[in-house]
């Protein structure tokens, strides 16, 4: 009976596909290419943000007909920096929204300088929480203009102020800034007492009134 072949190839290119793969991800040119393109996609975002401040009612019209090469758009960046900006300030989190291509930016210089992305967690966290914040206060203040909070601020204030009064939003966010303040500083009762200022101590009025005679 003729012996059976053994299979050992198979396994072994296995090995070879997923270590190149590793070493793929893990080489440094891999990271650095990775860096630039996030590096140059925060300020592709920054400076089409920036533009569609300037054009967004002209621009707005426009955006339907993206495929048509006759139509111009007034954008720095051309037509897919005007659909970005729309999609991400307009109907996002409005101003708030410059904060995402400074996280961004951040992110891929991190990357580039080979630095452990653990350190941007917690300002990718508050940089999040900053932008709902903000565009929610802005939708309360200026609720007249859409652009400045986002569609998202625009919405979440009025779905709040349903159950809570304009009164009780207002309450809700200072309330959340000073908590994020006390956390981020982290205030203690000790460090206030140190920052009052204290009165002078006040001197004996009974010395003050006593000569060698005796008293005035």
């Amino acid at each position: 009976m003729a012996k059976k072949k053994r299979t050992t190839a198979k396994p072994r290119q296995k090995k070879k596909k997923n270590s190149s793969i590793i070493s793929f991800f893990k080489s440094k040119q891999t990271h650095l290419v990775f860096g630039v393109f996030i590096l140059s996609s925060a300020i592709f975002l920054f400076v089409s943000f920036y533009s569609f401040l300037q054009h967004w009612k002209e621009d707005q019209s426009q955006l339907q007909n993206f495929a048509d090469r006759d139509i111009v758009v007034k954008n720095l960046l051309g037509k897919l920096g005007a659909n970005l900006s729309h999609f991400f300030v307009y109907e996002g989190f409005g101003i708030a929204t410059f904060i995402f291509p400074v996280l961004l930016f951040f992110t891929g210089l991190y990357i580039i300088l080979s630095i452990p992305l653990r350190q941007l967690s917690k300002y990718w966290i508050n940089g999040i929480l900053a932008m709902i914040w903000l565009s929610i206060t802005l939708a309360v203040f200026i609720p007249d203009n859409t652009l400045f909070a986002g569609t998202v601020g625009f919405e979440v204030n009025e779905f709040m102020q349903i159950y809570m009064g304009k009164t009780g939003v207002i309450l809700l966010l200072v309330l959340t800034f000073f908590i994020f303040i006390i956390s981020k500083f982290k205030i203690t009762p000790e460090k206030v007492k140190s920052i009052i200022p204290k009165g002078k101590a006040k001197k004996n009025s009974v010395l003050d009134d006593v000569t060698d005679k005796g008293y005035i």
